[in-house]
């Protein structure tokens, strides 16, 4: 997953900044611990991309074992669902302003 997170980022930025103006989120269902690293990871990745990160009620993370055990983690739905609505406000304020959101300033390479 770390290889795909490191790649999407690598081709976001040799695309003119593919992701840059996105809503970006991390959200993390995990079996214990690591969630936090996990979900501070993606959201690094966002980041550096120029994305846009909505905040919730808590960081964004389901537990559970077992297949679907996570649908029962009701604090963590509670925060998926803020997050969500979050997600959509945004997303609605954000569209009528895209044209002027700023491109991104490329560093240049020492030696150039």
């Amino acid at each position: 997953m770390k290889a795909l997170l490191d790649r999407a980022g690598l081709v976001g930025v040799a695309n003119d900044g593919l992701l840059r103006g996105k809503i970006g989120a991390a959200v993390v269902a995990v079996r214990r611990g690591g969630g936090t690293h996990a979900f501070d990871t993606i959201n690094h990745m966002f980041l550096m991309s120029g994305a846009i990160i909505p905040g919730s009620t808590y960081w964004n993370l389901g537990f559970g074992l077992e297949k679907g055990e996570v649908g029962h983690d009701e604090e963590g739905l509670r925060n998926i669902e803020d997050l969500g609505k979050t997600i959509a406000w945004l997303g609605k304020a954000m569209n009528a302003h895209m044209d002027s959101y700023p491109k991104a300033a490329m560093v240049e390479k020492k030696g150039k």
